[in-house]
């Protein structure tokens, strides 16, 4: 199954899926990273909106017209339009967020497209998936030789196979580095506490204290990267 038809298909159950703890706790890592991001903003793979409320100048663009239709709510400006070819002149924006995006399309050319629209000095903010999303233990992610197959994960959305791409820290910041992107901030979430995907199942006393300890792990080893990257002056 392709991203488009994957989201076309999911629209109508997205916002209600996202309420669960997992994606809450991923939000507000997000919220901590949002006050870097100001003046007219692209919200790249914005789907049903979720992001746009948090901006007074912002403008949305999906590839799926069905989380586009759900978006129109948040009554900022939207386009159909895919990461890989953005609808919009160089250097237009001021801040770009990118939320678990480049997992599911062709990252290289979404950052690239990413890099052109952008000003210089322009902060972008970004989440992926990483490699050590795929229910491993601490100790199984600290033993890891990390190859091909550690970079997909498969599995099934409306009873259809899909599949995505996933990052190591290294993968991730070096995408941006080479197109133009300086990092400024990086963070995870899920170092030592496997997230609950699809699950409306909280999380226990234990695996709170380990979340809310997870500063002193290994950043690297979280099953969601965030990275803040700066636009240098100059850079193509």
């Amino acid at each position: 199954m392709g991203s488009k038809t994957m989201y076309e298909k999911t629209a109508d159950m997205y916002d209600y899926r996202h309420q669960s703890p997992t994606t809450k706790l991923m939000r507000k890592k997000e919220k901590a990273f949002l006050k870097h991001i100001s003046g007219l903003v692209l919200d790249v793979g914005c789907g049903t909106g979720y992001h746009l409320s948090f901006f007074p100048e912002i403008i949305g663009i999906d590839i799926s017209k069905s989380m586009l239709k759900h978006a129109k709510k948040r009554k900022k400006p939207l386009v159909i339009c895919s990461g890989e070819k953005l609808a919009f002149k160089d250097k237009t924006f001021d801040g770009i967020v990118c939320f678990s995006v480049l997992n599911f399309c062709n990252a290289e050319k979404t950052v690239k497209e990413i890099s052109r629209v952008i000003k210089d000095n322009g902060m972008v903010l970004v989440s992926v998936a990483s490699v050590y999303d795929k229910n491993y233990s601490y100790k199984e992610k600290k033993s890891l030789k990390i190859d091909k197959y550690h970079k997909v994960k498969k599995f099934y959305v409306c009873r259809e196979k899909a599949r995505m791409k996933l990052f190591t820290k290294k993968d991730f910041v070096e995408l941006f580095e080479k197109n133009g992107f300086m990092l400024k901030e990086f963070d995870s979430l899920f170092v030592r506490v496997k997230p609950k995907w699809n699950s409306f199942v909280g999380f226990s006393f234990i695996e709170k204290l380990l979340l809310a300890l997870e500063r002193v792990f290994d950043k690297k080893y979280g099953c969601v990267y965030f990275g803040l990257f700066e636009k240098a002056p100059g850079s193509q």
